[in-house]
């Protein structure tokens, strides 16, 4: 179930590639999906460890 999460990600990043050719890669580049938003950043999302 992960992986189709993680297909769709990167395939909704290359709509957007497609879409705005003139955007920026490096900020592009910043996003994923292991990431939340908290107060208009980027942050990590944490998972707890399980044992």
């Amino acid at each position: 179930m992960a992986d189709k999460y993680a297909e769709g990600f990167w395939f909704a990043i290359d709509h957007v590639k497609v879409l705005f050719p003139d955007i920026d890669q490096e900020a592009l580049a910043q996003a994923d999906f292991m990431k939340k938003i908290e107060d208009v950043k980027l942050v990590p999302r944490f998972i707890p460890e399980t044992e």
